[in-house]
């Protein structure tokens, strides 16, 4: 077989020819390919300019409303600072009509005896006519004197005094020269009694609360305070109860004795206190010449707060021993428990433990 050089040459000519066609194809997919792929691009990024437009648009909203914003929220930052203002004025208005109010009202005298809901009437008259506490004594008991010039300033009005002076001569004599209304609060001195040593053991309890043990001017035994409770029971007849005694009988002598006097003072019961509440100091104000009547009360809470502990008149019948109401009892001078209604109970009941 002759060998023939151009028909290989064609054949590998051919071969080429169709390697170039298949590459072309190929290339031409690719072009098509990257033709479609660049469509996608410019869609999306004609796609992300819209959303950038939209969200420039919406940038710009914010900022208006913004700017929008703190402009309301300086107006009303002004709006408020002048309602404070009027706020501020209308209290400083309303506090100074409330103190001449109060300075229109009497003052208000109160002698109390020790434990009778002297802290309650305070607060209740404090609280209900803008009347302002003041001291017209030491605070002591059972003899205390009373202030010349601490009486002086309660009758320019509107304030309240609670004292637990007795009926000195001094006394008697500083509240004649007065001329105004006061009462005298009473109770079973008893009840008085058993309610007043809750208080020490409290205030002996507490350092905070101790020199308020000062102010009870009656001698007890060295160990009292150690004592156990039915002990300083027995102290508290033999010694405070005889004080309380004494400090009424004071008051009422002194009013027998004194016709003008007791024109002036109003004798109160701790019992009428405790019935109803209301009634007692509707009573108490139209004798001080408060405008009582037309008035709802604004009692204080009966809690510590207002030196409340129980308001119970009859615990001591079920607190004392048997002997401890006989010595109790023996204390109270028959008059005086037959003037008060103050009964001497039938003893012989198991005592409560305390």
């Amino acid at each position: 077989m002759t060998w023939n050089p151009w028909k290989r040459r064609r054949a590998e000519l051919e071969r080429l020819r169709s390697e170039a066609a298949r590459l072309q194809a190929e290339r031409d997919g690719f072009e098509r390919a990257y033709l479609a792929v660049s469509a996608e691009r410019d869609a999306a990024r004609a796609e992300a300019a819209r959303w950038q437009a939209e969200r420039d648009g919406f940038e710009a909203a914010w900022h208006a409303t913004a700017g929008e914003r703190d402009t309301a929220r300086t107006e009303a930052a002004g709006w408020r600072a002048e309602r404070d203002g009027f706020e501020a004025a209308w209290q400083r208005t309303e506090a100074l009509c409330a103190a001449l109010r109060a300075r229109a009202l009497p003052g208000v005298l109160i002698v109390t005896m020790p434990k009778s809901g002297t802290v309650f009437c305070e607060a209740a008259l404090t609280r209900t006519f803008g009347l302002r506490t003041h001291q017209v004594c030491g605070g002591r008991f059972p003899a205390d004197a009373l202030d010349p010039g601490a009486l002086g300033v309660l009758g320019q009005g509107g304030r309240v005094a609670m004292t637990h002076a007795d009926a000195s001569p001094g006394n008697l004599a500083l509240l004649a020269a007065r001329g105004q209304p006061f009462v005298v609060h009473l109770r079973d001195p008893r009840a008085a009694m058993l309610s007043m040593l809750h208080h020490i053991r409290a205030y002996h309890a507490d350092p905070a609360l101790r020199p308020y043990l000062a102010r009870i001017g009656v001698s007890f035994p060295r160990d009292f305070h150690e004592a156990a409770f039915a002990a300083q029971l027995d102290a508290m007849i033999a010694h405070y109860l005889p004080a309380l005694v004494t400090w009424t009988q004071g008051w009422l002598a002194a009013l027998d004795a004194d016709s003008g006097l007791a024109q002036l003072a109003l004798v109160t019961r701790y019992e009428a206190l405790a019935a109803d509440s209301t009634a007692f100091l509707r009573a108490l104000c139209a004798h001080a010449g408060l405008p009582a009547e037309e008035v709802a009360f604004a009692e204080p809470p009966r809690d510590a707060s207002a030196h409340f502990r129980k308001g119970d008149d009859a615990e001591w019948r079920r607190v004392l021993s048997p002997a401890q109401q006989d010595a109790a009892g023996a204390a109270l001078p028959p008059a005086l428990r037959q003037r008060l209604g103050w009964a001497t109970p039938v003893t012989g009941s198991a005592p409560v433990p305390a």
